[in-house]
């Protein structure tokens, strides 16, 4: 009767690891849509012009005022190939890159063996909700891209995560896609179709929208610095990324003169809580 007793606790216990490992997995699993969507390739040149170079400009401009001084340690978690990655590496800072997506890191990796100069520490397979780093091992974390499509109870896990590995007095850096970020799609079109109309009352409505078969989370400005508040992070800060530019076509800042016009009114009113959720991306900067 012993025997059978424990033999039964065992198979209990197995079961159980089974499950939580199995829950885990899940857990960390970005959903098949949004593999798809960035093995695509689509972040492979959208910030090279139009719009998607103001976003990079504006993000550079937002890194250079708040970051530490080199050699500060950076995760940049939701990198992607490491569009920002290298350039902070080639700045003397010690980065290490982090991304879901295999095909990233993969490209990211071959990246690294053509550039000079130093390179990231490291590029790691991983997720925002379950960073594989030590606590209080960061001096910033960047979040560029995780909570886009994280729903609210994940993006709870994330920003903890990010909370724990960051050392007192460290800085999150997070980025989110604006409520009316899909309105800018429209304006930029200059039609409606259903498919727009649909991720923009989403967006509006239930704050989730569909773009190519991915589900992305967007925010109100107010909510996003709410939930970095109701981790622990305070001194924070709301920056709109693209600002103004947000709806304005690429065709519309192919010409260098206007597209630094564009900059200097942006670089002004970043921080005017009256048009900041107009911005196709708000970054929240907050302190540990």
């Amino acid at each position: 009767m012993g025997n059978r007793v424990l033999a039964f606790l065992i198979l209990v216990f197995s079961m159980n690891i089974v499950t939580s490992s199995f829950l885990q997995a899940k857990e960390t699993a970005l959903s098949e849509g949004v593999q798809k969507f960035y093995e695509s390739g689509i972040e492979r040149e959208r910030l090279k012009k139009g719009t998607g170079r103001l976003e990079k400009l504006r993000t550079e401009k937002l890194l250079e005022q708040f970051l530490p001084q080199p050699p500060a340690t950076i995760l940049d978690v939701g990198g992607g190939t490491g569009i920002y990655t290298f350039d902070l590496a080639k700045r003397g800072y010690a980065v290490y890159l982090i991304d879901p997506v295999a095909y990233h890191i993969e490209e990211a990796k071959k990246i690294g063996k053509t550039v000079t100069g130093k390179a990231p520490l490291g590029y790691l397979l991983g997720d925002a909700r379950k960073i594989e780093m030590s606590d209080q091992s960061a001096d910033v974390v960047l979040f560029f891209g995780p909570l886009y499509h994280l729903n609210h109870a994940d993006r709870e896990v994330a920003l903890s995560e990010a909370y724990r590995v960051l050392k007192s007095g460290g800085t999150l850096f997070a980025v989110a896609v604006s409520r009316y970020a899909p309105i800018n799609s429209y304006l930029k079109k200059g039609k409606m179709t259903p498919d727009l109309e649909t991720a923009i009352f989403g967006s509006l409505t239930n704050g989730q929208f569909e773009y190519r078969d991915a589900v992305f989370y967007s925010h109100y400005p107010a909510e996003l610095k709410k939930e970095l508040e109701q981790t622990g992070f305070n001194e924070v800060s709301l920056h709109g990324v693209e600002g103004l530019g947000s709806p304005v076509t690429d065709e519309n800042i192919v010409d260098e003169a206007v597209f630094q016009d564009f900059v200097r009114i942006i670089n002004a009113s970043e921080q005017d809580e009256s048009v900041l959720g107009m911005s196709s991306h708000i970054m929240a900067i907050g302190k540990k």
